[in-house]
């Protein structure tokens, strides 16, 4: 066996130090890993393979990611998605775009294309996830996959600016099976404004936990002082880890360690600034973040300037390149207190 199968079958089992090196060794390890990931059953152990395809998208690699999109093998195909919409590349427009439209794919396949779009950040998107969300929207919601590409595309084409789907997102909150409801509260952060706020609110109000809990960190993202005082409204939350939870947020925009958050808070509003963000009791500062994570204070963090920025914060992190991410960070140039999404500012 050679090096690279050895390293292969390692990260198959979950060995993190095999799962770098082939993540270093680039395009050249995917051959090697697609092998094992195309012969594998439902109950093979794949380990960190998925991954390692995820994380290997440079250029050289987009050719053979692309051969690979419409693969039986589940977690083969929709690792490759995930990497073809990190790849930045231009080359995978069209082979995603037509896979997002294929009408007879699986519902879960076209919505991995639809986020591997929102990720690869071209313009030309927009209007084949507008075309594929008003189908999905259109279908009865009671069947389980449909909602689904609802959420992911409503959120890619976020990603890309535009903030259409919300109004598709907000209809999904009228379904009875409760999972349906939390996936279209998660997506609401990555919009903004009084609309969402007020759809936050009556997820804040759920009788399930799953959808109330859903709904505390678009909440957070924004940051605004309507959105603490919602947050601080709930802090009573009747289920234990929804009410912890709102607690550590509450903390997290407020900066403080007080054990009577409504107190505080009371005395805290008057210097918030409305439609304004906050983190740690002032309006956000995007390097506070990158701070953050270098202290390794708070590991949310990488998701939060993820959704934030729209930069690669997760990979960065892991190779512990902090400069990097702090560079990039600045080189955005993102005013004190703007609300952000996905690198881009928006109006409250």
């Amino acid at each position: 066996m050679s090096d690279l199968e050895n390293l292969v079958q390692e990260a198959a089992g979950d060995d993190e130090a095999a799962a770098r090196r082939l993540i270093a060794r680039g395009a050249a390890a995917l051959p090697a890993v697609f092998d094992v990931l195309a012969r594998a059953s439902w109950f093979s152990p794949v380990g960190l393979l998925p991954h390692v395809v995820r994380r290997i998208h440079q250029g050289d690699a987009v050719p053979l990611l692309l051969e690979h999109i419409d693969a039986e093998q589940r977690d083969l195909h929709t690792s490759c998605l995930a990497a073809l919409g990190r790849s930045r590349d231009e080359r995978a427009l069209r082979p995603l775009r037509d896979l997002l439209s294929d009408q007879d794919a699986l519902t879960t396949t076209r919505a991995h294309a639809a986020a591997a779009l929102g990720d690869l950040g071209f313009a030309e998107a927009v209007k084949p996830l507008g075309k594929a969300l008003s189908e999905a929207a259109a279908e009865d919601p009671e069947v389980e996959e449909w909602p689904i590409l609802v959420v992911a595309t409503a959120t890619a084409l976020a990603k890309l600016g535009d903030q259409s789907g919300f109004s598709a997102l907000t209809g999904l909150l009228d379904v009875p099976f409760a999972p349906t409801r939390a996936r279209a509260t998660g997506g609401f952060r990555l919009f903004v404004g009084s609309a969402v706020l007020a759809a936050l609110g009556r997820c804040a109000d759920d009788e399930d936990p799953e959808v109330r809990e859903q709904a505390i960190d678009p909440l957070f993202l924004m940051g605004t002082p309507d959105c603490l005082d919602l947050l601080v409204a709930h802090l009573g939350d009747s289920d234990e880890s929804v009410a912890s939870r709102i607690a550590i947020r509450v903390r997290d925009c407020l900066g403080t360690d007080a054990e009577d958050l409504e107190a505080a808070w009371q005395d805290l509003r008057p210097g918030f600034a409305a439609g304004v963000c906050h983190r740690l009791g002032r309006p956000i500062r995007f390097l506070d973040l990158v701070d953050l994570l270098a202290a390794g204070d708070r590991p949310e963090v990488v998701t939060e300037l993820r959704t934030i920025t729209g930069l690669d914060v997760d990979e960065l992190i892991e190779d512990n390149r902090i400069d990097e991410i702090r560079q990039q960070v600045a080189a955005l140039a993102l005013p004190d207190g703007a609300l952000v999404k996905w690198g881009r500012i928006m109006k409250s």
